[in-house]
């Protein structure tokens, strides 16, 4: 991904209903590039903060565009890194 800051890129999968979907195994590209994917939840959250994704390294103001694929289906998301230092 080149030199920047780490990043923390987290992507929530969850059914129409809004259920948490575990075991899911989807595959994330941040400009293309691929997310070595992990499976977490947040510190003291549980199951109901599953969520996939890993570290990533990102330049503070870099245009980036993130593609979750799924089972046929994906979403895309655009975005800008913040200039900011803190997280």
């Amino acid at each position: 991904m080149g030199s920047g800051s780490r990043r923390h890129l987290e992507v929530h999968i969850c059914t129409p209903a809004g259920k948490v979907v575990t075991g899911a195994h989807p595959a994330i590209t941040v400009n293309d590039a691929m997310v070595p994917v992990a499976v977490m939840e947040g510190v003291g959250e549980g199951a109901a903060d599953l969520h996939y994704g890993n570290n990533v390294n990102l330049r503070p103001g870099q245009e980036v565009t993130v593609v979750v694929r799924l089972k046929g289906q994906q979403a895309v998301f655009h975005a800008t890194v913040s200039k900011s230092s803190s997280m």
